[in-house]
C-alpha cells in the first residue's frame, strides 16, 4: 500500500508539514506514524509557473463500458463510509456558517477573480493555469505518473487543494496495475463552476472498476473551497464537512481524526471478528424470525424480477440495505457482548440463513400480504412489476404452502378493486400501496437504512436484530414500530384521528390490508378475526368527525379535506364488503332487525 499526496498551491510543501498533520491523527488513532521514505509526493510547483510546456497528455486508461456492477459495488463501499462517519461529533454539516451561505453569483464572480489574478494572496492563478492549459495539465500528469512505482500497487491517493484537481484527472490516466484503495479530496476547488467553463472535463466517465471509494473532505469557511461540496457535480464523490477553523492546510485537514481515521482504516484494517457464541446454541428470537423473513422476500423479489436491468438495480439497492443491517447488527454485539443465534452469525458472515419455520397459517398470511405490498428497498424506489406478488409463491413455496398463494394473491385483488370501484380513489395516488402498514403490530415493515441512533439502551432488548431504532431494524418501523404496544386498533384510531404523524391515507392502507388478511383467511378456512368490523366502524365515525371538524373553517378544496374524504369513502366501502362477503360479526348477523333492515 502506498500514499501518494498531491500537493495544492504554493511552493509544494517541501517540508511535508501535511505528514506531520497526518500522523498527528495516526497516533491520535492508536496507529504507528508513517516514515516519509513510505510516501509519494511529487513535486510539480515548477511547472506551474509557467504556460510554456507542449507535452501531450498521458494515454488515458480503458473502464469498461457496462460497469453497472463495479459502480453498484462502489456505491456499497461508499455507504459504509457513511456508516462509519455517522454519529461523530467533529463531523459538521452544510448548515454551519460558511461561504456556502454566499450567493453563487457573488461568489463565482470572487472565484474567477482569484483564479485569473496572480496577485491575489490564494495564488488561485495557478489553479486557473492548470485548468485552462492542456499541454501543462499533460506535464504534470506525465510527471506525477513517472514517480509512481512499478508494478502492481495499492493506492491511498490524496489530493489537496489543487491536488485535487491533478488526482481527478489522474484517475482517467493510471496504468490498470493501480488500484486505488481511497481517494481522499481535501480543501477542493473543484465545485466551483469556474473550472468547468470548458465543459465538465473532470466528470467523464469515473473508473469504478479501480477506486473503492471517493471522500471529499471540505470546512465550509475554507475559502478556497467556496463552501462547496464535490457530491453536486461528481456522482462518486461524497462530501464530509469538518471544522478545522476556517483554515486550508493539508495538515489540519489530515490531523482532523475522521480524516486520519479513514486512512488508519485502510492502512491497518482491522481483524476483530464480532464475537460469535459456540459453546451455548441461542434461539432466535420472534423478531429476529419476522426479520429474516422480510429478508427472504426481498431476495425472492429480486429473482421474480424479469427485466434483467431492472432486477440489478433492485440487487444493488438491496445489498446495501442489507450491508446497513449488518453493520448495525455488529454494532449491537460489540457494545453489548451478547452471542447471536447461529441464523444470525451466518447473516454476519455474509450468508442468508435458511428461511425459518415459525408461524402459523394465519400469521404467515398476515406477514406475507404486508410484504407483497411493502418497499422491502426503502428508501430506493424501484417498480418491480409483478415481482413483487410473484415472490410470494417463493417464499411459501420453501415454506411448503406454495398453494396458498393464488388466494392471499386475488384476495387483496378483490378488495383493492372494491374499494378502487366504490371509493372512486385511484391506487397510487391518496393510497401509497408501496408503504407498508401494521396489521399485526410486531410485523417489521421494510429493509430501509438502519441508523445508529436505535443503539441507545439496545442492551435492555430481548431481540438480536429488533434492537435498532424505535420499531425495529427495519426502515418503515419508525412509524409503525412506536404503535406496538397499543395494538392494531389503537394503531388505527391514532392515525385515523390526525393527532400523529401518520398520513390517513396510510392508515386507511393498512385497513385495506386487515380486511384482504381477514378475507384471505375466510377463503383458508382459517380463523377470521370478527373484530375487525367494530374497528373499521370505529374508524369511520372518526374520519367523519374530522371531516365536520375541517369543513367549518379549511376550504372546500384544501388537501387535508381531500384526503379525509378519501378515506372516508374507502372505509365505508371496507364495511359494504365485510357485509357483502360475510365477515361481520356473527352477533349482527344473527340480530333479526339488522337482518330485516338489510333485506
Amino acid at each position: 500500500m502506498k500514499i501518494v499526496f498531491l500537493h495544492g498551491i504554493g511552493d509544494g510543501d517541501p517540508g511535508m508539514s501535511w505528514l506531520d498533520g497526518l500522523n498527528r491523527g495516526l497516533v491520535a488513532h492508536g496507529r504507528e506514524p508513517i516514515a516519509a521514505s513510505d510516501v509519494l509526493a511529487p513535486q510539480y510547483a515548477t511547472f506551474l509557473s509557467t504556460d510554456e510546456w507542449t507535452a501531450k497528455m498521458p494515454a488515458p486508461n480503458t473502464e469498461p463500458k457496462d460497469n453497472t456492477a463495479a459502480r453498484h459495488a462502489f456505491q456499497r463501499r461508499k455507504a459504509r463510509i457513511r456508516r462509519s462517519l455517522e454519529g461523530r461529533d467533529d463531523i459538521r454539516t452544510f448548515g454551519s456558517i460558511g461561504y456556502h451561505r454566499v450567493p453563487d453569483p457573488v461568489l463565482h464572480v470572487g472565484q474567477a477573480a482569484a483564479i485569473g489574478c496572480g496577485t491575489t494572496f490564494l495564488n488561485l492563478d495557478q489553479v486557473g493555469r492548470y485548468v485552462g492549459d492542456e499541454a501543462l495539465r499533460g506535464a504534470v500528469l506525465r510527471h506525477v505518473l513517472a514517480q509512481l512505482p512499478s508494478g502492481a500497487h495499492d493506492l491511498v491517493l490524496i489530493g489537496h487543494s489543487l491536488g485535487s484537481l491533478i488526482a481527478i484527472d489522474l484517475l482517467d490516466h493510471l496504468p490498470d496495475r493501480f488500484r486505488v484503495r481511497r481517494l481522499l479530496t481535501l480543501g477542493s476547488p473543484a465545485g466551483s463552476p469556474v473550472l468547468h467553463r470548458n465543459g465538465n472535463r473532470m466528470a467523464r466517465r469515473f473508473p469504478y472498476s479501480r477506486v473503492d471509494d471517493w471522500t471529499n473532505v471540505l470546512d465550509v469557511r475554507d475559502v478556497v473551497t467556496g463552501g462547496r461540496g464535490l457530491a453536486s457535480i461528481f456522482a462518486a464523490a461524497q462530501d464530509v464537512v469538518v471544522d478545522i477553523r476556517g483554515q486550508h492546510g493539508a495538515g489540519l485537514y489530515l490531523g482532523h481524526g475522521a480524516v486520519s481515521g479513514l486512512i488508519a482504516e485502510v492502512l491497518y484494517p482491522s481483524k476483530a471478528l464480532v464475537p460469535i457464541s459456540v459453546h451455548l446454541t441461542v434461539r432466535m428470537s420472534d423478531d429476529d424470525a419476522n426479520n429474516l423473513l422480510t429478508l427472504h422476500y426481498a431476495h425472492a423479489v429480486a429473482d421474480a424480477i424479469k427485466d434483467q436491468a431492472v432486477a440489478e438495480r433492485y440487487r444493488g439497492a438491496l445489498a446495501q440495505v442489507q450491508d446497513d443491517l449488518i453493520d448495525a447488527t455488529e454494532r449491537f454485539v460489540r457494545e453489548t457482548g451478547r452471542a447471536v443465534p447461529p441464523e444470525i452469525g451466518d447473516l454476519l458472515e455474509g450468508r442468508l440463513p435458511t428461511l425459518p419455520d415459525r408461524w402459523g397459517l394465519r400469521e404467515l398470511v398476515a406477514r406475507l400480504m404486508v410484504l407483497s405490498s411493502t418497499n422491502l428497498v426503502e428508501p430506493y424506489d424501484i417498480d418491480t412489476g409483478r415481482a413483487q406478488r410473484d415472490a410470494m409463491r417463493r417464499v411459501l413455496g420453501r415454506l411448503g404452502y406454495e398453494d396458498m398463494t393464488p388466494v392471499i394473491g386475488r384476495s387483496l385483488d378483490k378488495v383493492r378493486a372494491h374499494v378502487s370501484k366504490k371509493g372512486g380513489v385511484p391506487w397510487g395516488t391518496i393510497i401509497p400501496i408501496a408503504v407498508g402498514a401494521a396489521l399485526i403490530a410486531a410485523v417489521p415493515l421494510g429493509l430501509a437504512a438502519v441508523g445508529t441512533a436505535g443503539l441507545a439502551g439496545a442492551a435492555a432488548t430481548t431481540s438480536t436484530l429488533a434492537a435498532f431504532g424505535p420499531g425495529g431494524m427495519m426502515g418503515g418501523v419508525a412509524t409503525i414500530g412506536t404503535l406496538a404496544s397499543g395494538g392494531t386498533a389503537a394503531a388505527t384510531y391514532g392515525m385515523l384521528s390526525g393527532g400523529g404523524s401518520v398520513p390517513t391515507a396510510l392508515a386507511a392502507n393498512a385497513l385495506v390490508l386487515e380486511v384482504a388478511v381477514e378475507y384471505a383467511c375466510k377463503q383458508l378456512e382459517l380463523e377470521v378475526d370478527e373484530t375487525l368490523w367494530f374497528r373499521i366502524t370505529t374508524a369511520e365515525s372518526h374520519v367523519a368527525a374530522e371531516i365536520r371538524r375541517h369543513e367549518e373553517f379549511s376550504d372546500p378544496k384544501s388537501a387535508r379535506l381531500v384526503e379525509l374524504r378519501a378515506v372516508h369513502a374507502i372505509v365505508s366501502s371496507l364495511l359494504e364488503f365485510l357485509t357483502t362477503h360475510d365477515l361481520t360479526p356473527r352477533e349482527i348477523t344473527q340480530t333479526p332487525s339488522l337482518v330485516r333492515l338489510e333485506a
